[in-house]
């Protein structure tokens, strides 16, 4: 889910960046150079979200979604800070807080269910190892 809603939502901020005036040619070449870094890291997740077998669950994934999520906090908490100190007027600065938000709290569940099947293999392998050294002097004595 975290990774469809990136891309949606920064699929719709390249043309805002477009057609915004008011923004000079520095402002909107780091406007699109945004949509385009969060797009590369979350186009990925999005594609193949559906299609594990293809993608399988493993550190460079992992890894990957960690940048992601950490890119999407510190983006959207520098836009935070950016809205409040520029004092845009209140509906745009009410709609990148929301944007901003829901990014967050996506985030942060796409970081607890990314660590959910690490934990899950580690304590897996921990029993296996537990059950195969209770068996070691059985396996010496015979």
């Amino acid at each position: 889910m975290f990774a469809v809603w990136t891309v949606a939502l920064w699929i719709s901020r390249i043309p805002n960046a477009l057609s915004n005036d008011d923004l000079s040619g520095f402002e909107q070449f780091l406007r699109l150079g945004s949509a385009s870094a969060f797009l590369v890291l979350a186009l990925p997740f999005a594609l193949f979200h559906w299609h594990s077998r293809w993608w399988p669950l493993g550190l460079a994934r992992i890894g990957l979604l960690r940048v992601l999520i950490a890119a999407t906090f510190g983006y959207w908490s520098l836009r935070a800070l950016g809205l409040f100190y520029t004092g845009f007027n209140f509906t745009l600065t009410s709609a990148h807080l929301v944007m901003g938000s829901v990014s967050i709290v996506l985030a942060f569940a796409a970081l607890v269910m990314s660590v959910q099947p690490v934990i899950a293999k580690s304590a897996s392998r921990n029993s296996a190892r537990r059950s195969s050294l209770h068996e070691l002097p059985q396996r010496l004595s015979s």
